[in-house]
């Protein structure tokens, strides 16, 4: 059986800038430098993040079925809590990550959970 290493592929240098630091805005915008960037008759398009550079859900005919639910339903949650509460972390230590099958805190994070006054 071959079995892929997702927590390596997520964290390969030439798919991904910096990839071992946190960086959420790296999905506001596309790639800062000319990855996976195409051009053809000054029409630029984009493939970012390259298809199997990112693949929480693995990918080929194989993949996770309920994936376009988890994704739909991801978004309808987050949008409800983050329009109804503010998030805060309750220390300023730095989170130290626990290499498993999964990407773990090594100790409790703690938050703080405030509702939103606008």
């Amino acid at each position: 059986m071959v079995q892929a290493c997702v927590y390596v592929q997520h964290r390969l240098p030439r798919y991904w800038d910096d990839p071992n630091i946190f960086s959420p805005e790296r999905w506001l915008t596309r790639m800062s430098s000319d990855h996976h960037v195409t051009s053809s008759n000054d029409h630029v398009t984009s493939t970012w993040p390259a298809t199997g550079s990112y693949m929480p859900y693995m990918v080929g005919p194989r993949n996770c079925l309920g994936k376009n639910l988890a994704e739909v339903l991801l978004r309808v949650v987050l949008c409800k809590l983050f329009s109804k509460l503010e998030f805060s972390k309750a220390d300023e230590g730095l989170v130290q990550a626990e290499h498993c099958f999964t990407l773990s805190p090594k100790n409790k994070v703690l938050a703080m959970v405030t509702e939103r006054m606008d």
